[in-house]
């Protein structure tokens, strides 16, 4: 083979040990990120064995280099045969996480294993890998997250619907250094985002269809009543908003409804001694909220 020849032949060498590469690395990441295997690294093995007759110059290399491979196929078709890449449910445990609420995809970080740790605050996923494809994307079906004190911080769930796959997420926060609009002390919150999937293939992207901010106060160890919640479409406009009140002597689950203007709209059934709630309440510092664009624990 002369020179030139020999020049020519490199390119389908490195093209096919570029994606060889590219597979090596897929195996790589979801060994780091899930801790399981891909069906990514046969054929990853199968294009660099393929790479070598492309380069080999002599009779006895391509002989033992086609002998190879002629033994790697037939594993390889027996190991497809014998092993399911499929895993309709994968757990694994991550230190942290972040939200992107622009996009709707978590991102989780420092890989912990399939087991909770004895201590610390983790997230622990459930991931789905039903297809090849699957293995690209880093995209949980489910996340729970816990702090050091193993109260639950963080949730995320995906969900089929007749608009689409809808992901909740929900962010709790358990101390609030704030009143209510009818000056109820409140001691902790939760924050609850719908997302909307917009665009499918291996990185879905999610929209933001509405999002709710709960307020709670504490009348017990262990218990608490929600006081005030304020519904917001997704740019974070007041649609309408609840409010209750621990001096309701009738019932804990008495709320007044009020538009976004502060309006009261429904007007809740009471006994005499109830709390009198107002017909109009003052609504201009909520009557917009701007998301961050990376939400993590604390920081909502």
């Amino acid at each position: 083979m002369n020179a030139s020849r020999y020049k020519l032949f490199l390119i389908p060498f490195i093209l096919l040990n570029l994606l060889a590469a590219v597979g090596f690395g897929i195996e790589a990441y979801n060994r780091y990120y899930r801790g399981v295997h891909t069906p990514f690294l046969l054929p990853a093995i199968g294009l660099l064995l393929l790479s070598g007759f492309f380069v080999v110059r002599r009779r006895w290399m391509y002989i033992g280099l086609g002998v190879v491979t002629a033994i790697f196929t037939a594993l390889f078709i027996q190991i497809q045969l014998w092993v399911s890449y499929q895993r309709p449910s994968l757990v694994y445990n991550y230190r942290g996480w972040e939200m992107d609420s622009t996009t709707g995809r978590i991102h989780l970080a420092s890989p912990i294993g399939p087991y909770a740790p004895a201590s610390g605050g983790y997230v622990t996923c459930n991931f789905a890998l039903n297809d090849w494809l699957q293995y690209l994307d880093n995209q949980p079906l489910l996340c729970t997250a816990f702090d050091e004190q193993l109260r639950l911080l963080m949730y995320l769930n995906d969900n089929d619907t007749d608009q689409g796959l809808l992901r909740e997420f929900q962010l709790n926060q358990f101390k609030v250094d704030r009143k209510s609009l009818l000056g109820e002390p409140l001691d902790r919150m939760a924050t609850r985002i719908a997302f909307i999937r917009n665009k499918k293939g291996v990185w879905p992207r999610y929209r933001i269809k509405a999002f709710y901010q709960v307020y709670e106060r504490e009348i017990g160890t262990g218990q608490t009543r929600v006081i005030e919640s304020f519904s917001r479409d997704a740019q974070g406009r007041l649609k309408s908003f609840t409010e209750s009140s621990l001096l309701n002597l009738t019932s804990k689950d008495v709320f007044a409804v009020y538009n976004d203007q502060g309006l009261l709209k429904e007007i809740p059934q009471m006994g005499k001694r109830s709390f009198a709630f107002p017909a109009k309440v003052d609504t201009s510092p909520f009557l917009h909220y701007n998301l961050p664009q990376r939400i993590r624990p604390g920081e909502i």
